[in-house]
């Protein structure tokens, strides 16, 4: 899986234009998004290891979900 930290940026920035909406994305067995339009964060979950952090900005929550899927992808 090859994405760069601006990809994952502009699909991000994407989600947050979805008035109204609470959005989850879920990678299967590497990373789960949420989206909370309500609280305007993040919440991203790692799921090989469960740890789950929330973000409040674009590029945060950007720079957590790279970091999980290029580690991952050094481990295989």
């Amino acid at each position: 899986m090859s994405i760069t930290k601006a990809e994952i940026f502009e699909k991000l920035s994407t989600l947050i234009e979805y008035e109204s909406t609470d959005i989850t994305h879920t990678v299967p067995n590497l990373v789960k998004l949420e989206y909370s339009q309500e609280d305007q964060s993040f919440q991203v979950t790692s799921l090989t290891n469960g740890s789950a952090r929330f973000y409040y900005d674009t590029k945060s929550a950007s720079e957590a979900i790279y970091t999980i899927l290029t580690t991952l992808e050094e481990n295989v």
